[in-house]
């Protein structure tokens, strides 16, 4: 056979095998625990999908000894002797059907240093488009203020807007206090919830909240506080804890607006089957936030709102914490 039929020959049979490949690899949760129980139909379909897919790696290898050894004519020209997507399903069955079984601290392990690092990275733009939302918002709310400044009422209560002008921020009248903190992050958890599940709505109510956080939860208020003369106060009240729950809202978003996009672009599955697929690194990064959110209420609730603490502080704490995430969702987890 010459080598272009050879070649041509090889690439048929690889994306034939490839949707044997891909629908094995739908079987198996790559987000999954080792061991987790599964019904019999189902380990009886990983059992054949996984020697399914060891004798097709052995089939490529005596393939390429055959015909595209080393220092044939084929061999630069032969596909990867292994493809991806194979030596994906092989890991993932072998996961599944051969690793003993974790504890509950191994599982909360595994989902913390790789689980949910993974899935905030697979998922940046998601949440880069939540990102754009938000500023987008504030962008708007901050030229509406300053356009026209009675529509600072709309952003801000008159009783607060009235305060500020004897020089008293709202959070002046809070003490820090682990009571206090409980209630910020109870609140802000809500509000990642209500995020998530709102992505449901065809992804349309994630952007809409993002949007409206960017409105009415900083760039108004914010605009308006320097309106008069206290925004650089309120910059100091949020610079400890202001990067990660942000960051944070905008990542609830994005497991809402992934949850959204499945629903109203199922590909080849059903709706109910695409948005399930999508569900389970949306929860991920759903019970991600949380663990954030409680973070970043604490420092809000104790640090924030301590009106003795000065800048180099905040300063210093909010940058340590962008700097710790930053490398959490940078490194934490990759092979």
């Amino acid at each position: 056979m010459s080598d272009s039929g050879y070649l041509k020959k090889q690439e048929k049979n690889l994306a034939r095998k490839q949707k044997n490949w891909q629908a094995l690899l739908t079987l198996v949760d790559p987000t999954m625990n080792a061991g987790k129980v599964q019904p019999a139909e189902a380990v009886e379909a990983l059992v054949d999908g996984y020697y399914s897919a060891l004798n097709d790696a052995k089939t490529l290898q005596h393939s390429r000894r055959e015909t595209g050894g080393p220092g044939s004519q084929n061999e630069q020209e032969l596909p990867e002797l292994l493809p991806d997507l194979l030596k994906q399903c092989i890991q993932s069955c072998y996961l599944q059907l051969l690793l003993p079984e974790r504890n509950p601290m191994q599982r909360v392990i595994h989902w913390f240093c790789k689980a949910l690092p993974q899935a905030i990275r697979n998922n940046l733009g998601f949440i880069g488009i939540s990102l754009m939302f938000f500023m987008v918002g504030t962008l708007i709310a901050r030229q509406t203020v300053i356009h026209d400044p009675a529509t600072e009422v709309f952003f801000m209560p008159a009783a607060t807007i009235a305060a500020l002008d004897n020089n008293i921020l709202w959070t002046d009248q809070v003490s820090a206090s682990l009571a206090e903190a409980t209630m910020l992050m109870t609140h802000n958890i809500q509000v990642a919830l209500y995020a998530f599940i709102t992505g449901l709505f065809f992804g349309l109510g994630a952007l809409f909240l993002s949007f409206h956080n960017g409105m009415f939860a900083l760039g108004g208020p914010l605009e308006v506080c320097f309106q008069h003369g206290m925004g650089v106060r309120l910059i100091q009240f949020m610079v400890a804890h202001g990067f990660i729950e942000l960051c944070t809202i905008f990542t609830a978003s994005a497991a809402g607006y992934k949850l959204g996009i499945a629903l109203l672009f199922p590909g080849e599955k059903t709706r109910f089957k695409a948005v399930e697929v999508a569900s389970k690194e949306a929860l991920i990064l759903l019970a991600g936030c949380v663990v954030l959110l409680v973070a970043a209420g604490c420092i809000e609730g104790l640090i924030s709102l301590n009106t003795s603490m000065g800048w180099t502080p905040r300063i210093t704490i909010g940058a340590i914490s962008a700097v710790l995430l930053i490398l959490y969702v940078w490194r934490m987890g990759r092979d």
